[in-house]
């Protein structure tokens, strides 16, 4: 299987890249690629992907915002001769936004606030406020962009298979979102996930991981269950490390085994999300990207099931 056999619009977008197999490289080249936001061509994208692309711009938009935001309160204060702001974000900055901003912190406020950052940092095992907020921007981030997947599918299953809004939202909330994302993506046409597989092989699998780590946050804090781990161990998603004096598993942690990125993963500890969202966000882009180009054919041809 070669990109001559899908859109010519894919073979130029993916065909080098798809070589790359290096994770760190993929990840950093795809980042290049997508500084702009998902495109938009009114009266031309199906419903589906606009709904995606929509939600997927509105989040992006506060990401960007916030972290420009940090950066040039972090060059201001530099000015102002305050160097740690990476390191320790002043109280005022976590003050109820209600109060006067103009108005001086008093000392049980500030002793209130450090209190709170500093607990919160220390169960997430951050060493610097702005590493532990940002990781709190990219669980919000790594949730939203999940749910805008659900939708996504959700969307496709009524537009192009004719499925009922209600049976459709009914599939989504009772089958595991990555089984019914790629079947529904085979039903109305096997070549997306062709060309998915061409442009990353580990994709899709990834998505399923990120399943697991989806409900490890909303549903157990992010803290990494025994089932969570021994879960990924047996699925393939983690791996132990090999000493290589002893030939025996480091079986204290555990190694995320897809290639876009390194972590360890330990029971008990949370799970951070700051490594392992840039992976999923650039990968769902991609795998929605490559659906539409597809999706854009049947409209063209209009064979949906409501424009038939």
């Amino acid at each position: 299987m070669s990109w001559n056999s899908f859109p010519q619009s894919l073979k130029e977008r993916y065909e080098r890249i798809s070589t790359v197999d290096y994770g760190p490289i993929k990840m950093s080249l795809l980042e290049e690629m997508n500084k702009d936001f998902l495109p938009l061509l009114a009266g031309m994208d199906s419903d589906s992907y606009e709904i995606f692309a929509n939600q997927f711009n509105s989040t992006m938009l506060f990401a960007h915002l916030f972290e420009n935001t940090m950066e040039l309160e972090d060059g201001r204060l530099k000015v102002d001769g305050y160097d740690n702001f990476e390191i320790k974000i002043p109280e005022a900055y976590f003050r109820h936004p209600s109060i006067d901003q103009f108005s001086p912190l008093s000392d049980h406020d500030i002793k209130e606030i450090s209190s709170v950052v500093s607990r919160s940092r220390e169960r997430l095992n951050y060493s610097k406020d702005l590493s532990f907020i940002l990781s709190q921007l990219h669980k919000q981030e790594f949730i939203s962009i999940f749910s805008y997947l659900e939708a996504y599918t959700e969307s496709l299953m009524v537009e192009f298979l004719g499925v009922s809004k209600k049976d459709a939202a009914a599939k989504v909330r009772r089958e595991q979102l990555p089984t019914l994302f790629k079947n529904t993506l085979d039903e109305i046409d096997p070549r997306i996930i062709q060309a998915i597989n061409l442009f990353d092989s580990e994709a899709l699998n990834f998505i399923t991981f990120c399943r697991e780590l989806r409900n490890l946050h909303t549903h157990n804090l992010g803290i990494v269950t025994r089932y969570f781990y021994d879960n990924g161990l047996s699925s393939g998603f983690l791996h132990h490390d090999i000493n290589t004096e002893s030939a025996t598993p480091a079986i204290e942690y555990a190694r995320l085994s897809f290639k876009y990125c390194d972590y360890i993963f330990e029971v008990g500890r949370c799970a951070n999300l700051s490594t392992l969202s840039q992976p999923f966000r650039l990968l769902c882009r991609e795998i929605v990207y490559i659906a539409e180009a597809f999706l854009k054919e049947k409209i063209n041809k209009g064979t949906t099931t409501d424009r038939v």
